[in-house]
């Protein structure tokens, strides 16, 4: 009966144990979607907290081009940009890239011109671990994947 009882008070334990997250595939994909999500709808201060101290140079970048007539284009929007976490690859023991699809997004134009709605594209984004966390590394602003024509 004490074996029993002690499975019963320690078997909780070891399922919350294993139930963590911290640097697990789905974590990756959590990240990779808030990261997402929070940067295509130009909500850079939530891209901030998914992403490495390093990025952030990149981030502040982005937001210097904002120009008027984007903030504009996005608030015609009635749909934000949405996200679909795809395939992860992993390239080594702290580092993955993580495919993800955007559509109904605003893509920037080069300085002085506005930027385009844009129906649907592909990315990668470059993950790293740190501390048992994932966090998205910018390595310059993201840009789309070409598409396979299958």
């Amino acid at each position: 009966m004490k074996r029993y009882s002690f499975l019963l008070l320690v078997m909780p334990l070891l399922m919350a144990c294993g139930a963590s997250k911290d640097g697990s595939e789905d974590q990756l994909k959590e990240v990779a979607d808030s990261f997402s999500v929070g940067y295509f709808n130009y909500d850079l201060q939530k891209a901030k907290r998914f992403s490495t101290d390093d990025s952030e140079k990149w981030l502040q970048y982005i937001a210097s081009n904002i120009q008027q007539e984007d903030v504009d284009i996005l608030r015609q929007q009635e749909l934000p940009a949405t996200i679909q976490v795809g395939e992860v690859s992993y390239t080594g023991d702290s580092s993955a890239i993580v495919n993800i699809s955007v559509q109904n997004f605003l893509k920037m134009d080069s300085i002085g011109k506005a930027g385009v709605m844009t129906d649907e594209a592909d990315f990668r984004l470059n993950a790293h671990i740190h501390n048992g966390r994932w966090y998205i590394r910018m390595e310059g602003p993201l840009r789309s994947e070409k598409r396979n024509p299958d």
